[in-house]
């Protein structure tokens, strides 16, 4: 019996994270990966916001229990949020020292390149000088 009328679903097409002929694409991947992670903290931060507002109305409208319910979501959110800050603190260590290094080897390039420009001119006076003398 054919099936007629029957529409076959394409997904829709995603970014290719693997490069035809050259394998993975790496940056695409790390990306996406940092990408899902800061979307996740989000979530979870708005989420323990949320029940910290909720525990804290319900604890000033019903009291007793809801107090220590409410307690016990604020050290949570707080706890959070201290980690956040210091993952937040290592990141920028990190780039911080990155930088560094960068703008070092920068600094060290610059350095040298008087000395080699010296040179150059200590042997172009001399063969000025050599010129004059014949």
């Amino acid at each position: 019996m054919p099936l007629t009328g029957v529409v076959q679903l394409t997904p829709a097409p995603r970014p290719a994270l693997v490069a035809p002929g050259l394998g993975v694409n790496r940056q695409g991947v790390a990306f996406r990966q940092r990408e899902r992670a800061r979307v996740r903290r989000r979530n979870v931060l708005i989420t323990l916001v949320g029940l910290a507002a909720v525990t804290l109305v319900a604890a000033i409208s019903s009291g007793g229990m809801m107090i220590g319910v409410h307690l016990l979501i604020d050290a949570l959110l707080v706890g959070y949020m201290g980690a956040l800050a210091r993952r937040q603190r290592r990141v920028l260590e990190r780039h911080a020292k990155v930088t560094d290094i960068a703008s070092a080897r920068t600094a060290a390039a610059a350095a040298r390149a008087p000395s080699v420009v010296a040179g150059e001119e200590a042997t172009i006076a001399f063969i000025g000088s050599a010129r004059l003398r014949n």
